[in-house]
Parts: C-alpha cells; sequence; structure tokens
C-alpha cells in the first residue's frame, strides 16, 4: 500500500531488480523504500506541509544513511530556503541494495 494518501509508486530497475519508489504528493520527494516513505508521510501529517516535514526528516536523518531518498532536482542540486534559512542538501542517489 502506499505510505499515505496521494502518494504515487513508480517501478525503478535496480542492480537487475525492479523495486518501487515511492514518491510523495506535494513536492515529489522521491523515496527508494517503503519504510522511510512512511516516516516521512508521518511528518507530514504532524508538520501540515511537505516544506516543514522535509526539514524535520533531514534533521533527524543528518549523518546517517539518506541514500533512501532520490529527491527532485531542487534538492539534489544544492539549496533550498526554508522557513527564512538555506538548507544545504548534500542526497545521495547512488543504487543501493535493500528492501522496499
Amino acid at each position: 500500500p502506499p505510505p499515505g494518501p496521494g502518494w504515487k509508486h513508480k517501478l525503478v530497475a535496480e542492480n537487475e531488480r525492479n523495486r518501487f519508489h515511492w514518491i510523495s504528493p506535494t513536492r515529489n520527494i522521491e523515496f527508494k523504500r517503503w519504510a522511510p516513505a512512511c516516516e516521512f508521510e508521518k511528518l507530514r501529517e504532524e508538520f501540515g506541509n511537505e516544506v516543514r516535514a522535509w526539514e524535520e526528516y533531514r534533521r533527524r536523518k543528518a549523518g546517517s544513511r539518506t541514500c533512501l531518498v532520490v529527491s527532485p532536482r531542487q534538492y539534489d542540486d544544492g539549496d533550498y530556503p526554508i522557513a527564512g534559512r538555506t538548507i544545504k542538501t548534500a542526497v545521495n542517489t547512488s543504487n543501493q541494495t535493500g528492501t522496499q
């Protein structure tokens, strides 16, 4: 099942296997795995919008494996503004094996 209402999925060939990536409803943030997408969905519900939820998700994931997110180009290529600040992103979009 999708992580929440409005989420889309796409089938992606990854290391000779097909996997689903989960795409958030508003900002089209693409998650490589279902569990992190569900975690982000809980933050969307808690904060009421994806901008604030993304800021909190990145704060909580600082220093951890962030390769489970394949972000839109606006997140991959550098800075994006949130709440009057500029957040520096460093999302690793390399192919990794793992489960959905």
